[in-house]
């Protein structure tokens, strides 16, 4: 009777420890590459950095999975596009003259992140992540411009934002490294809107493979 109510009183201190393992306080850090899905003709280099923060906090809902809220900011890279055209000119008196136009295009993209989390403990080292919610997107559209003429340089900029609310969402496969560490493989999904120039709104996708850190408190 005596072993049968040790076993019990163990086992009674073991399941709330082992239900709570994953919850608690966490932040984590992520970087990775940005892919924007924007049209070649405007935009053909359209592989970026990207990097992201986020905090939030995970309730544990049995011994494997956690569910929980997160906040946070992200930096999505950018596209761009590098214009260099010489010319010439060729006057009807005689003489030719010559220079060069110059035009930097580039779409920049951040976010700030309010989402909902989950986690899936696999086994006590992999684990599978997922996480959705709301992005405050800002993103700019930025020209640069110069043209030689006479050896005389013009230079011309001009600049668009547009702030928008959207979506974002994202799977991660994890890798325990330690009790409180965790480093994943990442896919996530945004959805940003630029403006052109005296112009139109349009969206357009960004995809960023990473990989986070995350640590729980």
């Amino acid at each position: 009777m005596k072993n049968r109510s040790f076993a019990i009183a163990a086992l009674l201190a073991v399941v709330p420890a082992t239900h709570a393992a994953d919850q608690g306080a966490f932040i984590s850090i992520s970087a990775g590459q940005s892919r924007s899905q924007i049209d070649r003709d405007f935009a053909p280099n359209r592989i970026g950095r990207a990097f992201a923060t986020l905090a939030g906090y995970r309730w544990a809902v049995n011994s494997r999975l956690s569910l929980g809220v997160e906040g946070g900011y992200a930096a999505l890279g950018e596209a761009n596009y590098h214009l260099v055209e010489p010319y010439s000119y060729t006057f009807y008196e005689g003489g030719t003259v010559s220079g060069v136009d110059r035009e930097r295009i580039a779409y920049k993209a951040k976010a700030y992140l309010l989402g909902i989390n989950s986690q899936w403990n696999v086994n006590d080292r992999w684990n599978l992540s997922a996480h959705y919610g709301w992005a405050r997107y800002r993103t700019t559209l930025l020209v640069l411009g110069s043209s030689t003429f006479y050896d005389k340089k013009t230079q011309y900029d001009a600049t668009s934002n547009d702030i928008r609310n959207g979506r974002y969402f994202g799977l991660g496969v994890g890798f325990k490294v330690a009790e409180y560490l965790n480093l994943s493989v990442t896919a996530d999904r945004y959805k940003p809107t630029y403006r052109q120039i005296y112009g139109d709104t349009f969206s357009y996708g960004i995809n960023v493979w990473g990989l986070r850190a995350e640590y729980l408190f």
